[in-house]
């Protein structure tokens, strides 16, 4: 197993591990912006971009952009935290090329529109009221907040 970190001259960060006894391979990118970086004036913001990217390119749909991925076999998804957000997706070692393509035009090219920001809004909440109901989300979330 071996890991290499290397810097582009842009100050873009890339870790590769390379595990030659296995078929299957990731991609990852970590945005430097969770919850931490906001405001109460636009706390979730974070969480909820990282839905809206889902939604669709400039050019691909949101459908194109799953079955893009879950057509080979693979997954793609992301998440939000306090002090970054990842989007990611895993396939066979064939499909790298195809996922980067489609992991980074996501990052790059995503649309928004306002009826995606309006249904997005009711998926964040409810997510955000099951995350209340969990007494262990609750203890986490205060136990950060000291």
């Amino acid at each position: 197993m071996s890991v290499r970190r290397t810097v582009l001259s842009s100050g873009l960060r890339i870790v590769t591990e390379e595990v030659s006894s296995v078929r299957s391979a990731a991609i990852g990118i970590w945005v430097n912006v969770g919850s931490r970086d906001e405001t109460p004036s636009v706390a979730g913001a974070s969480h909820f971009l990282e839905h809206l990217l889902f939604k669709g390119t400039t050019s691909r749909t949101a459908l194109e952009i799953s079955s893009s991925i879950e057509s080979v076999g693979g997954e793609m998804n992301a998440f939000t935290s306090k002090e970054y957000t990842c989007f990611y997706a895993r396939v066979i070692d064939t499909d790298l090329p195809m996922a980067v393509e489609v992991i980074s035009d996501l990052i790059t090219s995503s649309l928004v529109t306002a009826n995606d920001v309006d249904a997005e809004r009711k998926v964040v909440l409810e997510e955000i009221a099951m995350r209340d109901d969990d007494p262990g989300d609750l203890v986490h979330d205060l136990f950060s907040d000291t």
